[in-house]
Formats: structure tokens, C-alpha cells, sequence
């Protein structure tokens, strides 16, 4: 591997060849997503899906159990999560149980990277949710918690892909933070989208994947200015993979647009740093 390009070059002909391994969209989670969008979802159906998946269910009520959801008594069963925390927060659990073991990979420099990535993703869908009910997009909170998880997901596939690399001994170099970086910053929107797309979600969401770094950007999608809000809060936080404390959230366009200032912002800053004890359920 000879810098950045050989890199780009060796994960650009993996893409285009097929030869990876897709991150993957649990069927739980895209069946609960269409019982939700019923007029009268079923309750029993919906409990006996997630039961199904011991590990799942584990992972759920680990979740439901933790400190972010403190003040509310402990539940022992999907039954008592779903009523305690309704329809909606219970698929953001399933939906987050699942999609982390996308976030898994084998070198341990990757690895590091996955789980800084996990991180921003949790704590950009939570502040999205916040986003959403403080600036009276209620009717949203849901659609954005969904956006943030998944906003990132083309850095995900670009990490497994290589991840399998090093491990299939393609890549015999020692992997370079910066060049990986730049691979990131260039190939993840348009993966994303493409990642989404296949499987077959809402365009919003894919649309969110290609355009939450785009200048100029949609400033009538409410839903993408909100994780673009959310995504630069953790930049601001150190949250994830980028630090950036001095970044001027205030005075930025998505906070002009959402109404947001100095005192809420502060309040958005708290919210991401509660939501560390979402991660992995703690």
C-alpha cells in the first residue's frame, strides 16, 4: 500500500467489484418498523418477534434497564418494556441492539475505530430525538432517532471492507489513522446512500446518509437539518472518531434554522454525554 491513494484505490475496486461483506438490516427490526406503521399494531405479534431472538431480547431489556432510563422502575419482560416505554422506544431499542454488532470488526485498530463510531452514532440519534422534540418536530422524534443511528453507516461498510483486507492479508502495511480518515471523508455519503438504499429504506433516510456533510445543503428538510445539528453537537462534544470543541455551533445555519441557542445547546451537549450509558446498555 503506498499512502492515501493505494488505500482508496484498493477499497474503491472492493466496491465495485462486490467483493464485501454488506452491513446488514435485521429482519426484527424492518418487520417491527412495519407493525408500527399500522393503524392498530399487534401487540402480542410484536412481543413474540423480539422473544424470538434470546439474544435480542437480552439486549433489550439490558437497555430498557439502563442509567439513561433512569427514574423509570426496572422491567423484566418485553411485555412490561412495551407498556412502560411505548411502541416507538421499544423498535429504537431493537433498532439499536441489532445494528451494533454491524459495528464489530477483527484488527484492533479498526476495532477502536468501530466502537468511537458506535458512539457518535448512539449519541448523534439521541440528540436527534432531543433536537427534535425541543424545536416542536414531536411528530419527527422517532424518524430522527432512526437518521442519526444510521446517518454513518457508509463508514461502516468502508471499515469492514478494511477490516476484511487486513485480515485476507491484501493490506500488509500498518494501517494509518490519517489515511483511513481521508478515506472515510471521501467515499462515506455516497456509500452510505447506496448501503441504504439497498436495503430498501424510507429515501429520506438515504437521502440524510448522502447529504448531512453537503454545502450548500436542503435547508427545507427539517429531518436533515436536525442530525446535522445533532452530528456537529458531537463534534463540539468529542464525541466519535472527530474533536472539534472550538466548532461554532451557535452561530452555525442548522442552529439559525432550528431556533436552538447558547442555553439549549449546552442542555443538547449534556443529552449526548448521557447518552454514553446507552451504549452497548450500559
Amino acid at each position: 500500500m503506498n499512502g492515501e491513494k493505494g488505500l482508496l484505490e484498493i477499497v474503491q475496486e472492493c466496491l465495485r467489484t462486490n467483493n464485501v461483506q454488506l452491513p446488514v438490516f435485521s429482519e426484527t427490526s424492518q418487520r417491527l418498523q412495519q407493525e408500527l406503521h399500522k393503524d392498530s399494531p399487534d401487540l402480542e405479534g410484536i412481543e413474540d418477534l423480539i422473544a424470538r431472538d434470546q439474544s435480542l431480547t437480552a439486549q433489550v431489556l439490558r437497555t430498557a434497564n439502563s442509567p439513561f432510563y433512569r427514574g423509570l422502575a426496572k422491567t423484566a419482560t418485553i411485555r412490561d418494556s412495551i407498556v412502560r416505554l411505548g411502541l416507538n422506544e421499544i423498535f429504537n431499542l431493537v433498532l439499536l441492539a441489532s445494528q451494533r454488532s454491524n459495528f464489530r470488526a477483527r484488527d484492533p485498530f479498526i476495532k477502536d475505530l468501530m466502537d468511537k463510531l458506535w458512539q457518535h452514532s448512539v449519541a448523534c440519534a439521541v440528540g436527534a430525538r432531543w433536537i427534535a422534540r425541543q424545536c416542536n418536530f414531536r411528530a419527527l422524534q422517532n424518524e430522527a432517532f432512526v437518521a442519526g443511528l444510521l446517518h454513518d453507516l457508509g463508514k461502516v461498510l468502508l471499515l469492514k471492507v478494511i477490516d476484511d483486507l487486513k485480515s485476507s492479508g491484501t493490506l500488509t502495511a500498518a494501517l494509518n489513522a490519517g489515511v483511513i480518515q481521508q478515506t472515510l471523508t471521501d467515499l462515506h455519503t455516497e456509500c452510505g446512500y447506496t448501503l441504504l438504499t439497498n436495503w430498501d429504506l424510507p429515501d429520506f433516510y438515504c437521502i440524510i446518509a448522502r447529504d448531512h456533510h453537503k454545502d450548500p445543503f436542503d435547508q427545507a428538510n427539517d429531518l436533515l437539518v436536525i442530525v446535522r445539528m445533532a452530528n456537529h453537537a458531537c463534534w463540539k462534544t468529542g464525541i466519535g472518531m472527530k474533536e472539534d470543541p472550538q466548532f461554532p455551533l451557535a452561530t452555525g445555519v442548522e442552529a439559525g434554522l432550528l431556533g436552538l441557542q447558547e442555553i439549549a445547546l449546552a442542555e443538547l451537549q449534556i443529552e449526548l454525554e448521557d447518552s454514553a450509558n446507552l451504549v452497548d446498555g450500559r
